[in-house]
């Protein structure tokens, strides 16, 4: 039994004709996108990453940033991380603004994604109707 580690180059597999192969793949993550692209300023709002190897490493961290001074972390989503989405929770930011990249960082992997997400101010519920409802 040979126990080989390679970057899964098939090739020299074949020329070195080895019977039991384990085969690390170093994979980056990769973004295609994001969804909402707005949400309100107290935080909460449950944005999903798509894209590719987004389940790949064990340390995970995502952040919304403008590029300048403005930075609201996003917390992983307690559900199972798939292959192609990867779902947090956005923290709160100070005031609304316009955040302008995505950076998410696996392990020793970095991705900027560019993609727009504004902090809205957070609504205001002025009534609710109607007035009476069935429980009595």
């Amino acid at each position: 039994m040979v126990l080989c580690v390679c970057l899964c180059n098939f090739f020299e597999i074949l020329l070195l004709n080895l019977h039991y192969i384990f085969c690390l793949c170093h994979q980056d993550p990769i973004v295609t996108g994001f969804h909402p692209a707005v949400g309100p300023v107290s935080g909460g709002s449950r944005l999903t990453m798509i894209g590719r190897h987004l389940d790949v490493g064990s340390h995970v961290t995502v952040v919304l940033t403008n590029g300048k001074n403005a930075t609201v972390n996003c917390r992983l989503d307690g559900g199972d991380r798939l292959p192609e989405t990867l779902v947090c929770l956005t923290g709160a930011s100070s005031k609304p603004v316009v955040m302008s990249y995505l950076v998410v960082s696996i392990d020793s992997a970095r991705v900027n994604f560019a993609g727009r997400f504004e902090f809205m101010p957070d609504p205001i519920i002025e009534s609710i109707r109607p007035f009476k409802s069935i429980i009595r």
